[in-house]
């Protein structure tokens, strides 16, 4: 068997990647949903994980 290349999953947090980073105001009430999705899936989309 071949190990695996951690680097080649999706979600690998790589160590100079912050895990407890905030990507999005963690403050979330409902009321402004469109925009709180919107800049988590910028975030998200510009770490390269979606």
């Amino acid at each position: 068997m071949f190990p695996i290349d951690p680097t080649s999953i999706p979600f690998y947090v790589y160590p100079s990647e912050n895990p407890t980073a905030s990507l999005v105001n963690p403050f979330f009430d409902g009321r402004i949903y469109h925009s709180w999705s919107r800049s988590l899936k910028k975030a998200i989309i510009m770490k390269n994980k979606l």
